[in-house]
């Protein structure tokens, strides 16, 4: 196989060496754009874009598949919004065609930098439409919404598509302007927010500046557009972390708290079914109140490492636990992993609570 000269790695660590660029560990536990230290990424398990929504779904009674690709095209578009404010004369470039042309040829780049697929232009006429193959994409309808996102910012307006499948995991998207976006499209646009600065200091690649962690723990597949985690061989992909936040206000203003409640258990259920996937424990037995404790550790030491944010402290007894986190990157997400862990490790029903103790700082508590 030729080599991907475009995926090359440093010879040091293995990480492409497009990662520092396109990304920032920062000391708040976050992860984000280089541009900007608002738009924040997050590295998650692509299953939660299935197996969790798909339980959800079942609680509700109805799909939330629109209001997933509402919110994904609205935050990929809003990803891009910030560059032109930070490069000075990078909004007159991209006015061109040339501009347009070149800007594609990155959102390709970072389609699979990031793990969502491998993507390529197939055709693309700047303000009539554009037409574009992915293959092995983390989820066929959220990569489509990158996609119209990302034309969207490009042209100024809104767009629709058509996405038909031409073989196995293959297929090809068209999109072109649009008259407009459904209505409730302007309630799921992302509320960003600020972090607390930390003093995180994770050990980083002399050569590239990637934290070593991630070499570690991850694999960029050659040519394939995906990731998967060295240990479990789970894809993991790289997304704004908005998203998943952005739906869960939306349903809970209309169908009240009980709706992130029902987030909690749907992560928490997967956790007690795929722990083996998270690596960090032996999904076999009951664990020893030791053994708990280092899977704990474990599974905290990975937040910054992932974006998830900054664990501030930990105590585990036999009967319950308490995490403190700051600048949790999904307050729910977090609170239903934290909750199957413990119900995964004990073998034992268990409930979760959690309070915000000042900005950005949330306390969780598990008993059983």
């Amino acid at each position: 196989m030729a080599p991907d000269l475009i995926m090359r790695r440093c010879p040091k660590c293995g990480v492409p060496l497009l990662a520092p660029f396109m990304l920032r560990w920062r000391n708040s536990g976050r992860i984000t754009l280089p541009y900007s230290e608002t738009l924040k990424m997050a590295i998650i398990n692509s299953d939660v874009y299935h197996t969790v929504f798909s339980r959800i779904e079942e609680n509700l009674g109805y799909s939330i598949g629109h209001l997933l690709f509402e919110a994904h095209r609205n935050i990929s578009r809003t990803s891009f919004e910030d560059m032109p404010r930070v490069f000075p004369g990078l909004g007159s470039y991209l006015h061109t065609g040339f501009g347009k042309r070149s800007a594609v040829f990155i959102f390709n780049i970072i389609a699979r930098l990031f793990g969502l697929s491998r993507c390529e232009t197939l055709d693309y006429v700047p303000g009539e439409w554009g037409i574009a193959r992915f293959i092995n994409p983390y989820h066929r309808e959220l990569m489509a919404a990158n996609v119209v996102g990302a034309f969207e910012f490009l042209d100024g307006g809104p767009y629709e598509y058509e996405l038909n499948e031409y073989g196995e995991m293959e297929f090809i998207i068209k999109v072109w302007p649009s008259g407009g976006k459904p209505k409730f499209s302007e309630r799921l646009e992302a509320n960003i927010t600020t972090t607390i600065p930390g003093d995180v200091k994770l050990p980083v690649c002399r050569r590239c500046r990637v934290p070593y962690g991630i070499s570690e723990r991850l694999k960029w597949m050659d040519g394939g557009g995906y990731i998967v985690d060295r240990f479990t061989n789970a894809r993991m992909i790289i997304s704004p972390s908005y998203t998943l936040t952005t739906v869960f206000r939306e349903l809970a203003e209309e169908l009240g708290e009980e709706v992130n409640e029902i987030l909690v258990k749907a992560k928490r259920d997967w956790v007690v079914e795929h722990i083996g996937q998270m690596g960090i424990a032996d999904p076999r037995g009951v664990h020893t109140l030791g053994e708990i404790h280092e899977v704990y550790r474990q599974y905290l030491m990975n937040l910054p490492l992932y974006g998830h944010g900054n664990p501030l402290y930990f105590k585990v007894e036999a009967s319950h636990m308490e995490v403190v986190v700051e600048n949790p990157f999904d307050v729910h997400l977090i609170a239903g992993t934290i909750l199957g862990l413990f119900e995964a490790l004990t073998k034992e029903k268990c409930e979760a609570h959690w309070e915000t103790r000042r900005e950005n700082v949330v306390a969780y508590y598990v008993s059983k």
